[in-house]
């Protein structure tokens, strides 16, 4: 793989959009996409619908039979984000696909840039954006791969304020990604065992592994609406959790259990700040997730003392 500046842009790029409800997000999504495709003919957009009825599909019907670009409406059981993807890069015709949140809006263009990204450089397999709220201010784009704990999330902050994204050592959120889609399908797409969170880590690392280059513009910017700091749900922190267990069993990482205690130590400080506040409800919460936590530290160290058991033996 090699870099140039003399190849030709990919003249086509799919949108794969994975839905559950909120038809309402997907319109103002597929609309923003349609003021702002600076692509021509050249895009194509696959909606993967995982809602448990066909809510989404019944309410793309509503636009407008001269919605200028091709569109594709998937109906499927939801297996999770990752495998709602998988099954949309599956039906993509696309040189470069684009990964996008139903609740992210384009305010510019954004497709010809990121295209023209991936013809220069051969050796790139993604690109990330800078994600933003409806008033332009910067959200987390991307995060360490494997580094945790206070001063992770402080540095984590602090690099994304000022767009030091470090390839070897993170990755960018897959609530707007663009992957190439020949590297994506060589690495084996996203692990459909992900359920949700943490999918474009294990990939990154795939990526990585397979010699291919991660990337980050900051000058690229997408609308992402939800991901402003909204409370995480307590299966929302089972699935984020399941998601880290399985990464690190996967590659063998050995620091799963620092991450849980990190995890227990954040929920800890929080606990406490609930408590001097007087905020019962924010105390039970906390509680709750510490409870969570704990399942996920007792898995974490019988499975050790097996593996420790089965070498001794």
């Amino acid at each position: 793989m090699t870099s140039t500046n003399e190849v030709s842009p990919p003249t086509t790029l799919s949108v794969i959009i994975v839905s559950y409800l909120r038809p309402d997000l997907v319109l103002a999504c597929l609309e923003s996409i349609a003021a702002h495709n600076d692509l021509s003919t050249g895009v194509e957009i696959i909606v993967v619908d995982n809602s448990p009825q066909a809510t989404v599909a019944e309410a793309l019907r509503t636009l407008d039979t001269a919605f200028p670009i091709p569109l594709r409406v998937i109906p499927n059981d939801n297996r999770g984000f990752g495998e709602g993807n998988n099954v949309g890069a599956s039906a993509a015709t696309g040189d470069i696909l684009l990964f996008l949140n139903p609740d992210t809006e384009l305010t510019a263009p954004t497709f010809v840039p990121a295209v023209t990204h991936f013809a220069r450089d051969l050796s790139a397999g993604t690109l990330g954006v800078q994600l933003v709220g409806p008033d332009g201010s910067k959200r987390l784009s991307f995060y360490w791969k494997e580094w945790s704990g206070f001063t992770a999330a402080a540095l984590t902050k602090l690099t994304n304020r000022f767009g030091l994204y470090w390839q070897s050592r993170m990755f960018t959120s897959g609530a707007a990604l663009f992957v190439r889609a020949s590297s994506f399908r060589e690495v084996g797409m996203f692990d459909d065992r992900i359920f949700l969170y943490g999918e474009e880590r294990d990939l990154f690392r795939r990526i990585h592994q397979a010699g291919y280059t991660t990337h980050f513009s900051r000058s690229l910017r997408i609308i992402h609406h939800e991901g402003g700091g909204q409370t995480e749900s307590l299966s929302g922190l089972r699935h984020r959790l399941q998601s880290r267990a399985h990464y690190s069993d996967k590659f063998a990482r050995p620091n799963l259990n620092r991450f849980l205690r990190n995890q227990r130590r954040r929920e800890l400080v929080r606990l406490a700040l609930a408590h001097l506040r007087g905020v019962k409800s924010a105390a039970a919460e906390h509680k709750a997730r510490i409870a969570v936590i704990d399942e996920f530290i007792h898995d974490s160290r019988q499975r050790l003392r097996n593996v420790n058991g089965s070498g001794a033996a």
